[in-house]
């Protein structure tokens, strides 16, 4: 497939917030508390019958992360959601035609981690058994690899799952707390970029 196929071929709900081209048709004033600009322009764009066509052939840089900044990133990106779903509703109705791609991808993002707590309550609640233990047994494997992804070294092939079981809680406690949007300013979660320095990163 050569590229003017894989552009009309290749589309999605979000954008790379580095770069974007659209008409200027489309180009509204946005709340200046937006958390996640790449998601509300396009999916407003999806909204009005347009398509977010991928460019393969583009190429942006931008600066990396500081030290410690991708959880708060996470939060970020998760509080961003919520925003999306309220100021968007018409994304949860028929008339968004890729509503099933944006429940599955976005708004299960969000749903996740509460549903692992009612699981984990379910469980708790039943009568005592040697089928609720096993159950417990089960469901704390994950955290306790997750727990001990901190001092397990580098090359150890236990790293192998316990650093996707550390990815996979930190999502869900970066989800659990993106609630937080609802109760502090933007600006909290969402501060200036800080560019490390070429020593800093060496």
């Amino acid at each position: 497939m050569g590229p003017a196929a894989a552009r009309r071929n290749i589309f999605g709900l979000q954008y790379h917030g580095l770069h974007l081209r659209s008409p200027s048709r489309l180009s509204h004033e946005i709340p200046k508390d937006t958390l996640i600009d790449d998601a509300i322009i396009p999916l407003r764009a999806v909204l009005g019958g347009y398509r977010i066509i991928v460019e393969p052939e583009a190429v942006a840089f931008d600066y990396p992360n500081i030290q410690g900044g991708e959880f708060r990133r996470k939060v970020r990106t998760l509080g961003g959601l919520w925003q999306v779903h309220i100021r968007l509703p018409g994304l949860l109705g028929r008339a968004n035609r890729m509503r099933f791609h944006f429940l599955s991808h976005k708004s299960c993002r969000l749903v996740l981690p509460w549903a692992i707590l009612l699981i984990w309550a379910a469980t708790a609640a039943l009568r005592p058994s040697p089928f609720r233990q096993f159950l417990l047994a089960d469901e704390l494997l994950l955290p306790a690899l997750a727990a001990i992804d901190y001092i397990v070294p580098k090359h150890c092939r236990l790293k192998r799952i316990s650093s996707p079981a550390r990815s996979f809680f930190a999502m869900n406690a970066a989800s659990l707390l993106s609630l937080c949007v609802f109760i502090v300013p933007a600006s909290v979660l969402w501060p200036p970029t800080q560019v490390r320095t070429k020593e800093e990163r060496l």
